[in-house]
């Protein structure tokens, strides 16, 4: 779906600006820009990834970096879940029931 929307927004911006409407078109641009942003925020940035020193919680505007020494409990549902330090973090990451395609990278 990001893909998409980010397809759009910059086929609506080069269609205004092949059809001469440049003024539409700079108007337009902060908001297609915002748009673009914002499904790059929700849905292609979060990811929880694992290497050898902890975990890496990243979600739409924070990433958290938990060490294996400071987990107490994780919960993998449709969303991981990972307490530590008295904090509960969620992985913002998630794919829908009977999706095959997980969104956790292991590096």
């Amino acid at each position: 779906m990001a893909a998409g929307v980010w397809i759009c927004a910059a086929g609506t911006l080069a269609w205004l600006l092949v059809a001469g409407d440049l003024n539409a078109a700079i108007r337009a641009a902060p908001w297609l820009v915002l748009l673009s942003w914002f499904v790059y925020a929700s849905q292609w940035r979060p990811c929880l990834r694992i290497d050898g020193s902890g975990f890496e919680v990243i979600n739409g505007l924070r990433d958290h970096q938990i060490p294996f020494g400071a987990v107490k409990d994780i919960e993998v549902r449709f969303t991981t879940a990972i307490w530590a330090a008295d904090k509960k973090y969620v992985s913002r990451a998630s794919w829908p029931v009977g999706c095959s395609w997980p969104a956790i990278r292991v590096s």
